[in-house]
């Protein structure tokens, strides 16, 4: 009996923190929608992550353009069936 409360209290704990670790990692990443291509919303996150990536490249480009132009390629791959 002991174990299984012991247990029961660790699994407990640990969804516990994984919940207060979303909730505190969770506003870093909520972005508002920036663009909504064909229906598709690009959010301030989504350019943010992109424009880290190009830095990380050390590549130049326009991360909000990108972003534009890939929804469009994946919207017109998913159009002809091409995954």
């Amino acid at each position: 009996m002991r174990k299984y409360l012991f247990s029961a209290g660790l699994a407990l704990l640990v969804a516990a923190s994984s919940v207060s670790v979303t909730a505190v990692v969770q506003p870093a990443f909520a972005a508002e929608i920036k663009y909504v291509v064909n229906g598709i919303p690009i959010t301030t996150g989504d350019i943010a992550h992109r424009a880290a990536f190009f830095k990380l490249q050390h590549k130049k480009g326009d991360a909000k353009e990108e972003m534009i132009d890939q929804t469009l390629r994946l919207a017109e791959a998913k159009r002809l069936g091409i995954h």
